[in-house]
Parts: C-alpha cells; structure tokens; sequence
C-alpha cells in the first residue's frame, strides 16, 4: 500500500488499500462490481481506459493519472469519484474522454497536458499552460478556477456553486458560455493576470456576487444577465457589453457589493459599439454644478466607450433605497469635464418604483460619468379663479390659492397643480387658446 507496484491491466474486484507510492497500470483498470477503495494517498497511474461499472471507488486522497500517449476513456457509475484527477496525456490531438460518465472529482483537477473532455462536478480546476479543458456538458465548481491553457465551453454552463470564496485566477482570460453564480456565502474574485472574464451567453445570478477587482467582465453581442439584485450582482469594477444592429438593450448588473444600482443602455444604430459601465460609491462633487441643477445624488456610474460612436439613451431604474426626493425635477446629469450638466430625461413611476431616461441619445463619453441630480426648479404655477384660458397669467400663482402672479405662462421646465383652490364650481373649464400648453 505505499511503495511502487507496476502491472499491465487491473481488474478491481474486492479491497484495494494505499496510503503512498505509485500504482502503475501499463493497460486499462476494471471494475465490474462493487468494490473497496482504502485510498488516502499515493498516485495510480493509468496508460489505458478506466472503467467502473458498480460503485465504491471513493478515495479520501491522493491522485488518478492519466498518462497515455493514446486517446483514453473514463467510465465511471454513480457512486464512484476521485479525489485528485490529473490529466498528463501527452498526445497532441487524441483526447482523454469522461464523455456521458458520473465523473465527480472531489478535490482538485489538474489538467497539466493533453485534451480533457467532460461534464463533472469538480472542486479545484487547473488547466496548465498548453492543456486544454473541453466540455461535453454542464460541470459544476465548488472551489477555485486556474486558466493558464485553453477552455472551450461549447453552449454548456459552468456553475460556482462553493460555500465559501471562490477565484477565478490564471494567465489566460477564461471566456465562458453560460455562467451561473450560486454561492451566497462569499463572493467570487476575477484575478486573472489577463485582465478580463467573458460570457457570451447568458450570466445567472442565481446567489452570490462577483468581485471584478478592477479588473473587467466582459458580455459578448446577445449576452444577457438574469437574476442580479441586492445580494447577486457584480462590483468593483467594469462590465464590458457588445452591441450591435441584432442586440441593441443591455442593463449592466452593477452595484457596490450590498446594493444593486444597474444602469441600461439602448442603441438604435446598426453599427458594432462596445461600452463598459461601472457603478461608483464615492460622494459626488457637488459644487461644481450647472445654474439648470440644484443637487445631485451622491452615487454615479462610470460609462466608457472602446469601440464605435454611436448614441445611447440611458435609463436608470430606481426604487425606494435611491431617496429620491423630488422625482418632479428628477434628471439624468453628466459630467462634461468642467461641471456637472442636466441631460433632458423623461420619467415613469414612482419616486419607490420607477425609471428615468434620457429623452435622446448620447454619443459622448469621453468624460465618462454619469449620475442622477434635480433640476432647479421656479416656484410652482398653481391655477386660480375658475374658468379661464392659459396663457392668461392672471391665473397663475406661485403657491395654492395664492395670491402673488407667477411672472410667466408655465414652459416645460415648470411644474402646474390644480388643486381645491383652482375652481370655485364644478363644470368649470382651462381653455388653450393656441392650441399648446407646456409644463
């Protein structure tokens, strides 16, 4: 059980103990029952296919080599794992296949040469500089990510489902299909000396968060995100999007790791633009505002623009944890290098649950940031003394059954009520003589 054992091929059919050493098996191991495996160490080394057809192969440690030179196969029935699984295939193209297998690798995978291909519940995954990782399927991740080599996702979905922090590290950037994060005890960290981690098709939140940690996550042309909130979305850093004429919408799922602040953005031109966004936690500066603005909020985002030139309309939902205090005068504001300016904005709902957005589309982001303020508003234009027409000032007060004349007919930049004060009888009517009215 702890020195070097050498065979040719090993039929598994009773009890098989090893603390250490090396088990090398020249041709294929066997398993056609149920079987014992006493294994807390050492290393089998497999040349040929390994094939378990009954259960109990289910070590507590040490390592399951492959090490052909020829294409390879695993079989593996429910009830069986490894512990260690490394993959050290020296042939350039023949692969090393757990195609349609039960394979569960309970601590760490290290594909240090050759193709693996397969769909399995891992712990650690390392994929070495020149292996590569194919997937058949879904695969599940309970620990750490290392890419150093090539992963080809296929349309399959790589799940992080640990319970605690997980990394997703190595020297190549890993690109992703459908990404699915469900660990809502800690976060996952990208640090990836590449910079960047892409999905190209659909990003789950289902639980947990991803820490960008300046780093980059990227969204490819028709990517979509589901699921982000307060407790699932991604901060500290940017989030890269594709456009283009077939995928113009995206809502970036962004926050600051305890709220979920998103941001969306619609392109209506067919031409390729990609546009990072990030949310930003720090106070504002609020003295250097334009005379349209009163205040504004002390959150923003960060919008940058790497490829195209196209306009955006920008909207921005809000609910209840924004504070806003006057959605009356409630606008989307940019910086313009200088101060802080208003971008005309529309909104809907309510100051609890609602959005804003601007009213065309903008094409400069070259000063990046973006935040939502309050326009300085006039005193309000309240209607008095009945039936009247309005572009007559004579009714128009600055505040409820006033008195005092507003010094102008209201424009779209004033605020108009009528209320208990406005009429003294029921029937009575507001006529528009030229045919518009603005507030």
């Amino acid at each position: 059980s702890n020195g070097n054992v050498y065979t040719n091929n090993l039929i598994h059919s009773g009890f098989l103990n090893i603390s250490g050493g090396n088990l090398d098996i020249d041709g294929n191991y066997t398993a056609s029952g149920n079987v014992n495996a006493n294994i807390s160490g050492g290393t089998i080394k497999v040349e040929g296919n390994w094939t378990s057809t009954g259960n109990g192969f289910d070590p507590t440690g040490g390592t399951v080599e492959f090490s052909g030179n020829l294409g390879q196969t695993i079989s593996l029935a429910s009830g069986n794992n490894f512990y260690d699984l490394k993959i050290n295939n020296t042939h350039s193209s023949n692969k090393v296949s757990a195609q349609g297998s039960s394979l569960v690798v309970s601590n760490h995978l290290n594909i240090a040469d050759g193709i693996f291909e397969s769909a399995s519940d891992y712990h650690d995954v390392t994929i070495a500089t020149g292996a590569t990782l194919e997937l058949t399927g879904d695969i599940t991740v309970s620990g750490n990510w290392t890419n150093d080599g090539t992963f080809t996702p296929g349309t399959h979905t790589v799940t992080f489902d640990g319970s605690t922090a997980q990394s997703i590290t190595g020297g190549m950037s890993t690109i992703f299909h459908n990404l699915t994060i469900n660990n809502s005890s800690a976060e996952i960290t990208l640090n990836s000396s590449a910079n960047y981690t892409a999905a190209l098709g659909t990003l789950n939140f289902s639980q947990g968060l991803i820490n960008v940690n300046s780093q980059s996550l990227d969204f490819g042309v028709g990517a979509t995100v589901t699921n982000a909130s307060n407790s699932s979305h991604a901060y500290n850093g940017p989030l890269d999007r594709s456009f283009d004429n077939n995928n113009q919408s995206f809502t970036y799922p962004v926050g600051d790791g305890t709220n979920y602040k998103p941001i969306s953005l619609n392109m209506s031109s067919s031409n390729t633009n990609v546009v990072s966004a990030a949310y930003l936690f720090a106070n504002q500066n609020q003295s250097a505002l334009n005379s349209s603005l009163s205040s504004i909020e002390t959150y923003g985002w960060d919008i940058q623009r790497s490829t195209g030139f196209d306009g955006f309309t920008i909207t921005i939902p809000f609910d209840a944890s924004y504070n806003i205090s006057d959605i009356f005068n409630l606008t989307i504001v940019m910086w313009d290098g200088t101060e802080w300016i208003e971008i005309p904005s529309t909104y809907s709902g309510t100051s609890s649950n609602g959005s804003i957005t601007t009213n065309s589309p903008i094409s400069d982001f070259s000063n990046r940031y973006f935040a939502l303020g309050y326009k300085s508003s006039s005193p309000g234009h309240y209607w008095v003394a009945g039936s009247g027409d309005w572009n007559d000032l004579s009714h128009w007060v600055t505040s409820s059954g006033g008195s005092i004349n507003a010094t102008n007919i209201p424009t779209a930049n004033d605020n108009v009520y009528f209320d208990a004060n406005s009429f003294s009888s029921s029937g009575q009517t507001v006529s528009i003589s030229n045919g518009a009215a603005d507030c």
